[in-house]
């Protein structure tokens, strides 16, 4: 199995070598020259992998945290079978962990809109899952309906896979019954997935360490 080299040295952002702003100063500098010059996601990726960093990073340079978003954004899956194991996904659960530690810190209406979005951050990973399965036996369904009706010269059925309600019903949404309804189902999650990124990346920032 091959290791993906790190595109960061990680070392820049240890304790022993941000003692001074200069020191600091060109460790932010190295992040942006490489959100620049390398791929973006692996960048993300080396920032994620200490514990609060990214997070540090982003409320440390303004540059970083737009590139972030704009990437983010720009690249967020389209489809329900993209999505987990999307960047927007991880970066999802990271920020949205982080932002309902400390949701008393706003507002009572702020907070209560959050527990709303806590559970369809919690919930939409299955839902999306869920829907992907349904999408993808479905297809192999109707190849197979559709093969056999032409060797037998009978009308071709529509062929539908059932879903676990579950995970709709704690989105608060129906589970889809049909191809259409589940394709239609996915663009909705996923719109909503990305609204709350938007939102939650917005709200935390002025709240990281």
């Amino acid at each position: 199995m091959n290791v993906q080299k790190p595109v960061l040295d990680l070392y820049l952002f240890s304790p022993e070598c941000i003692k001074h702003d200069a020191a600091l100063a060109d460790a932010l500098a190295e992040v942006e020259a490489a959100l620049n010059d390398t791929d973006v996601e692996a960048v993300i990726i080396d920032l994620m992998c200490k514990t609060g960093l990214l997070e540090f990073i982003l409320s440390a340079s303004p540059m970083v945290a737009d590139r972030v978003s704009s990437y983010v954004l720009e690249h967020f899956p389209t489809t329900a079978d993209a999505f987990a194991s999307s960047l927007a996904h991880k970066l999802l659960q990271r920020f949205w962990s982080y932002l309902f530690f400390i949701r008393r810190s706003f507002p009572t209406d702020t907070s209560n809109s959050l527990e709303n979005c806590r559970k369809s951050v919690e919930w939409a990973p299955s839902v999306l899952q869920a829907i992907s399965t349904m999408l993808y036996s479905n297809t192999h369904l109707d190849s197979l309906v559709q093969n056999g009706a032409r060797h037998r010269g009978a009308p071709r059925r529509r062929a539908t896979v059932t879903v676990n309600p579950e995970p709709f019903q704690k989105l608060g949404i129906d589970a889809p019954n049909t191809t259409e309804a589940a394709e239609h189902s996915a663009v909705s999650v996923l719109q909503d997935q990305k609204r709350i990124l938007e939102v939650i990346s917005f709200m935390t920032l002025p709240f990281l360490p």
